[in-house]
């Protein structure tokens, strides 16, 4: 078959001109249908030896014609519609039985509150539009009621985990915890039993910001644990943003209640007892700075002070009764344009208490703190001093102010380190003042100072000065204060044993009545105790320092 078609293709190839006759043509239609025959009667008849024999190519054309684009021919076509016909005419429709149907349909669907798109009469039209709104309002009101009273919740138990969880058939919601709509009741049924004490702490919320944070709700909290929950609760707290956060460019008018782009902000809202907390970050605090004159609370990062930094243009003048500072950085910007100004001033009568904060005046002049008047005074712990300008020291006390500091430092200041006068006291527990240009500690004019175990290292005047109306104990301890490379013409140390080691003065367990005063090369030292008085001099002094 193919080199009849192949030779009857190159014969008309060489010779296009000339079309082929009749003849030629019957001639490869019989030679085709004798093959075709021959081969017919070599495979058979059965479908599946023919579908074998055929070459892959033939299988996959068979399939196409059979399944994908089947030939159906006019006989076929005519004969299906004939069949079709025939079976519809023989069909019996029921019309009693389909309209019954109907009306069950319609009965089902009314009862469902399912809404029929129908044609009823235009005088009906007021009426069922009544009724559909009555029928509305009636099903939103009982599923409003369930909502309220917690009815649409139910206890169903987990298929696969055999666990109980609540199911809301209204909303097909399910959660593994007590709806809180079910919380809230109960709370309220044990408030009614119990009365005051078992308020719930969202209605005791909703009550307390009406209430002055200091001293109204503080006596609110010691009432009972419920009471002191809501009377503390963080939504309370007064929030400011960092320049980090974009606080400079934020719309006050957009913020959420308590928070704020500014400690000035914050501080012109507070109210006695408010608590101002602040995150990671700086903080800028321009001209003239802060004036606090009610109680209040600054609350960093108490467990590392350089995460949060104020950068300080100004002084805070704190003249409230109380407050509270912890965990913040306070120092000088950069381009600071403000000469001879405090960090912190502590004035008339007010009082601050500060822990793990650190205060730094490098860039400025004058003293760093400043506690002055009678009444003024703070407790500290863990407080870094440093960095005061010319001619300020870097904590001073006066006109009858009070300073307890414990575990702090005082150093790197261009004058003294603590000086009180006027009638002051400071009392410096386990702390160290070193490296300022001054007196580690100086006394002045009936003040008076208590010593407990602390450091004075390299300061450039004396450990310890007082004049003649002032008065200071040192109670030692017992490795007692350690005073390093002070050089001096006249220092004294309050102790009973005074020991020469390196560069140091280091006296144990003291008692009044020892003074040491370094003359050229000797100590002269004196003990006095009871009646007993005793001179000892010539006492070489290693590298001139006094020991």
């Amino acid at each position: 078959r193919k080199e009849s078609v192949s030779n009857e293709f190159n014969d008309q190839g060489n010779n296009t001109e000339q079309p082929a006759d009749d003849s030629t043509i019957d001639d490869n239609d019989s030679k085709i249908e004798q093959e075709f025959a021959a081969w017919q009667n070599k495979v058979g008849f059965n479908i599946s030896t023919i579908s074998d024999s055929l070459s892959p190519s033939e299988r996959y054309g068979l399939q196409f014609r059979e399944d994908i684009d089947p030939f159906h021919s006019q006989y076929f076509v005519t004969d299906e519609q004939r069949q079709l016909n025939n079976t519809a005419a023989e069909e019996d429709w029921d019309l009693d039985e389909i309209e019954q149907a109907k009306a069950v349909e319609e009965a089902r669907a009314i009862e469902d509150g399912d809404l029929l798109a129908t044609q009823p009469h235009p005088v009906d039209l007021p009426q069922q539009r009544i009724l559909f709104l009555r029928e509305k309002a009636m099903l939103r009101s009982q599923k409003k009621r369930r909502k309220l009273t917690g009815e649409n919740w139910s206890v169903r138990t987990d298929s696969v985990h055999n666990l109980p969880y609540w199911f809301n058939s209204d909303t097909g919601e399910a959660v593994w915890d007590k709806p809180a709509i079910l919380a809230e009741l109960e709370a309220e049924e044990k408030a009614r039993r119990f009365m005051w004490s078992s308020l719930p702490s969202k209605c005791l919320i909703h009550v307390m910001p009406y209430l002055i944070p200091y001293p109204e709700r503080m006596s609110c909290a010691a009432v009972c644990r419920q009471w002191r929950v809501a009377a503390t609760d963080i939504s309370f707290v007064k929030h400011v943003w960092p320049v980090e956060m974009g606080a400079l460019a934020m719309d006050r008018s957009k913020l959420a209640t308590n928070h704020f782009c500014c400690i000035a902000d914050a501080v012109a809202s507070a109210v006695p007892g408010d608590t101002i907390e602040l995150g990671d970050g700086h903080y800028w605090v321009n001209e003239p700075g802060l004036t606090i004159t009610v109680p209040l609370r600054i609350i960093g990062d108490e467990n590392d002070p350089s995460h949060v930094v104020i950068e300080l243009s100004g002084s805070i003048e704190w003249m409230s009764g109380g407050g509270w500072m912890e965990g913040v950085t306070v120092r000088r910007p950069r381009l600071s344009l403000e000469q001879g100004r405090e960090m912190l001033r502590v004035l008339n009568g007010g009082r601050v208490d500060m822990a793990h904060c650190v205060y730094n005046n490098e860039g400025s002049e004058g003293a760093v703190i400043v506690v002055e008047g009678k009444g003024s005074r703070g407790e500290w712990n863990d407080l870094v001093i440093s960095g005061s300008g010319e001619g300020g020291c870097g904590l001073l006390i006066a006109n009858g102010g009070f300073v307890n500091m414990s575990n702090s430092r005082v150093s790197n200041n261009a004058d003294d380190g603590v000086r009180a006068m006027e009638r002051s006291g400071v009392v410096v527990k386990e702390s160290i003042v070193k490296n300022n240009a001054g007196l580690g500690l100086i006394l002045e004019k009936f003040s008076n100072s208590q010593v407990n175990a602390c450091q004075s290292i390299n300061n450039g005047v004396d450990a310890i000065q007082k004049d003649s109306e002032s008065s200071y104990n040192c109670n030692i301890g017992i490795n007692g204060p350690y005073i390093e490379k002070c050089i001096s013409s006249s220092a004294e140390v309050v102790g009973q044993n005074v020991n020469a080691v390196d560069d140091s003065y280091h006296t144990n367990r003291g008692k009044s009545g020892v003074s040491i005063k370094r003359e050229s090369s000797f100590v002269n030292r004196t003990d006095s105790i009871g009646d007993s008085v005793c001179t000892t001099k010539g006492l070489d002094i290693k590298d001139e320092f006094v020991q």
